[in-house]
């Protein structure tokens, strides 16, 4: 459990460092390049700036259905059994430790809520129309999305589906 909640803090931890686009902005002032190209530098802003690399992987990607960025990531540590461990603590709050992965958790859905926003402001200097939405994912199922977040307002959390 104490592994669990220490990953949990780092990711809170490493969100704090994705509103550092003072670098990228002045490099890149245009805001209308194409999406490509905005998915390219921000990648490799995502990658600089993750300080966690050996623990945390983020995905940028264009989805040219909805016309929006989609930023994914995920930690090697954060499969089935961990959400299940996180969708338990939330069940049943009475258990011993459920209020610390519970807070930890809102702690984290805060952040995300926060990435969401700073991303978008960096990739609106690239792309002015860019919408993003970011996913925090199942490292085992990428189509288990934990939470999602767009422009500092959470879209899906695994905790409301209780």
């Amino acid at each position: 459990m104490k592994k669990f909640i220490s990953l949990l803090l780092c990711l809170v931890c490493m969100f704090s460092l994705t509103g550092c686009f003072s670098d990228l902005l002045s490099l890149f002032e245009t805001g209308d390049m194409e999406p490509e190209d905005v998915v390219t530098k921000m990648q490799v802003h995502l990658d600089d700036t993750n300080t966690m690399k050996d623990q945390i992987t983020i995905k940028i990607e264009y989805d040219e259905e909805f016309y929006n960025y989609v930023v994914t990531f995920w930690s090697k540590d954060m499969g089935d059994i961990s959400v299940a461990a996180v969708r338990l603590a939330y069940k049943n709050r009475n258990i011993e430790g459920a209020s610390t992965v519970i807070n930890t958790w809102e702690t984290l859905t805060e952040s995300t809520k926060e990435m969401s926003k700073n991303i978008e402001a960096g990739i609106r200097k690239l792309d002015k129309d860019g919408i993003v939405v970011v996913n925090l994912v199942n490292a085992d199922n990428h189509e288990d999305i934990l939470i999602s977040a767009s422009g500092g307002e959470i879209l899906e959390n695994i905790l409301d589906l209780y």
